[in-house]
C-alpha cells in the first residue's frame, strides 16, 4: 500500500499542485475544509471543497474525506461551534455537508496498516466511554467500530462539554476530531501509530514514536507518505 496524507486544507487549493497525485493507492485527506486561516474568500473555501467532493466521487475506493472539527460545526446536527465559525458560511454549506454525511462521503477514520488516521486522535476514554475496551479488538475492530458509530451515533464526535473539560480539547474525553496531542499521547490506543492533523506544526512530526503530527500547510508544503510500514515526508 502506498498511501498520502495531506494535512488541515482550511480552504487552500495547494492539494491540486501534488505531483504524481493519483499513483498512489490511497490518498487521504485529514479534514478541516473551512475556516480560513488566510485570505481565502467563503467563495474559494466552498469551491475548493467542491472540487474535493468531486475528486472523491470520481475515485470512491482511492479517495478519503475524514472530518475536521472546522467541518463539524457546519453541520445542521452540531451543538458546538469552534475559532473561525461563520454564520454566513453555515447558511451556504450546512445542507451540502449534511447531505456528504448521509451519503458516507466526510468519514471519521481510516487504517493503513497499522497506521490510524483521524483528524484529532483516539484516546482509549473516549473510545471506552463510546464503543468499549479498545485493548480487546483488533485494529480494523477499532476502525470499524468508530465508523459505526459516526454513522449511527454522530453526536458521539461532538465537543464533550464537562465542567472540566479544557477548552481546547485537552482532554482524553474528547472525541476524534476535538482532542489534543499531549491526551492522545497519555491515553494512547494500542498496537497503532496514530496520524493526526488539528494542531498545528512547523513541519511533519512523529512524537513517542506513535503520533505523526501533519498540520503543516500553515508553514510549509509538505505530506506524509505511507509506504508500507514507512513514513516519509514529501515536500510539494
Amino acid at each position: 500500500m502506498n498511501a498520502l496524507v495531506i494535512g488541515d486544507l482550511h480552504g487552500r487549493s495547494v492539494w491540486e499542485g501534488i505531483p504524481d497525485l493519483f499513483t498512489f493507492d490511497r490518498v487521504v485527506f485529514i479534514g478541516d475544509y473551512f475556516d480560513a486561516k488566510e485570505n481565502i474568500s467563503e467563495a474559494e473555501q466552498i469551491a475548493n471543497f467542491l472540487r474535493l467532493l468531486e475528486l472523491k466521487k470520481s475515485y470512491p475506493e482511492k479517495v478519503t474525506l475524514l472530518t475536521g472539527n472546522h467541518d463539524y460545526h457546519y453541520f445542521p446536527f452540531s451543538k458546538s461551534v469552534f475559532s473561525g465559525f461563520s454564520q454566513t458560511l453555515y447558511s451556504s454549506i450546512s445542507k451540502m455537508m449534511n447531505e456528504a454525511y448521509l451519503e458516507g462521503i466526510l468519514e471519521a477514520v481510516c487504517l493503513i496498516n497499522h497506521f490510524l488516521i483521524t483528524h484529532a486522535g483516539v484516546t482509549k476514554t473516549w473510545f471506552r466511554e463510546n464503543i468499549g475496551n479498545p485493548e480487546k479488538l483488533a485494529l480494523e475492530e477499532v476502525e470499524e467500530s468508530i465508523s459505526v458509530l459516526w454513522r449511527n451515533q454522530p453526536e458521539s464526535f461532538d465537543f464533550e462539554k464537562r465542567p472540566e473539560a479544557a477548552p481546547d480539547g485537552d482532554d482524553v474525553f474528547q472525541p476524534p476530531f476535538m482532542v489534543r496531542p499531549p491526551s492522545v499521547l497519555r491515553d494512547r490506543i494500542p498496537n497503532c501509530i496514530q496520524v493526526i492533523g488539528h494542531t498545528q506544526v512547523p513541519s511533519i512530526k512523529m512524537l513517542a514514536n506513535n503520533l505523526i503530527m501533519c498540520d503543516v500547510l500553515g508553514y510549509r508544503r509538505e505530506a506524509l507518505i505511507i509506504r508500507d510500514a514507512k513514513v516519509t515526508v514529501m515536500e510539494f
